[in-house]
């Protein structure tokens, strides 16, 4: 149970990393979805789920492209959903993983939608997502 808090707890601290850098700069740096996949191989690597893991990161791929492709994401978005991808995989609770994916992005593409300016649209959305599915 503590690895799992302490799982969370290293991915939020990336995205507020992120989102402030984002904010900031308006660029995300690449070493941020590569500490994510970091995190995601030990984890899998200490598990032996690494096929979870890269499984997990092929679906955010493909979402992370669409919404690229429609504009609705940049790369650097696009990159931190696959490191959160492998992060957590591709479980028997893809439910929920998808579940979270699907509200994150439509919260931030309304976040975006309504000019919300200085919000960090995937950042803000991941965590009243994540918070929701905690309670």
């Amino acid at each position: 149970m503590i690895s799992f808090w302490l799982e969370i707890g290293i991915v939020l601290v990336i995205l507020l990393v992120a989102s402030i850098g984002d904010i900031r700069k308006g660029v995300i740096q690449h070493w941020q979805p590569a500490f994510l996949m970091g995190v995601g191989l030990v984890k899998h690597s200490v598990n032996h789920t690494l096929a979870v893991g890269l499984a997990g990161a092929g679906v955010a791929f493909l979402i992370g492209f669409l919404l690229w492709q429609v504009k609705a994401f940049g790369a650097g978005d696009s990159k931190i959903l696959i490191g959160l991808g492998f992060v957590f995989g591709f479980t028997p609770s893809l439910n929920t993983f998808l579940l979270c994916i699907g509200a994150s992005m439509i919260l931030a593409s309304l976040l975006r939608k309504y000019n919300a300016a200085g919000i960090p649209y995937f950042f803000v959305s991941t965590i009243i997502t994540y918070g929701f599915m905690i309670v």
